[in-house]
């Protein structure tokens, strides 16, 4: 037997009944947090840093290069593997030359400080036995010692996801990686 309100509804379930409460609410956000917090620290940005450092040497060798041939000048990129930097310098390299995008700094990348390549390392560097590599005004390159380069002159940058070796070539100072 069926029992029929006078308004012709059947007695049903609450309304509260029918749909999530605040509570059930706040713990699926807890998990749903939880699990994106693990998945999240699983995730490797390794790669994606290692490229951005790759781009930005290669574009910062390019750039001493450019101001060597147009402003005239020995510009060149001191390399310290040992502290995981390098620096951009006119003439020598106690004279830096101001980052463009930072004017009120040296033009110095710090691999163990900044946080945009956490992780990356510089191997090493080597430019006819100098970790200096030189430009003159015609944008040909040279070692710190003065000679001109007479073999390819190479970097290598890694992390835990891989490695790169950046490469000038002699005469016409071609940059490359592989």
């Amino acid at each position: 037997m069926s029992y029929r309100r006078s308004n012709g509804f059947t007695p049903g379930p609450k309304i509260s009944a029918l749909g999530f409460t605040l509570i059930e609410l706040i713990v699926l956000l807890c998990i749903l947090g939880i699990l994106t917090g693990v998945f999240i620290t699983k995730f490797s940005f390794g790669p994606s840093r290692l490229l951005a450092a790759r781009v930005k040497m290669i574009n910062d060798i390019r750039y001493a290069q450019s101001l060597a041939a147009n402003r005239g000048g020995r510009y060149g990129v001191e390399f310290v593997p040992a502290s995981k930097k390098y620096s951009l310098y006119v003439n020598t390299t106690l004279t830096k030359i101001k980052d463009p995008a930072n004017p009120g700094s040296d033009f110095v990348v710090d691999y163990a400080t900044a946080k945009e390549y956490l992780g990356v390392n510089l191997v090493s560097a080597n430019f006819g036995g100098s970790t200096r590599l030189e430009f003159d005004w015609r944008g040909i390159p040279y070692s710190g010692s003065g000679s001109a380069l007479l073999v390819e002159g190479t970097i290598v940058i890694q992390n835990s996801s891989g490695s790169y070796t950046i490469k000038v070539t002699p005469q016409t100072g071609r940059v490359s990686y592989q």
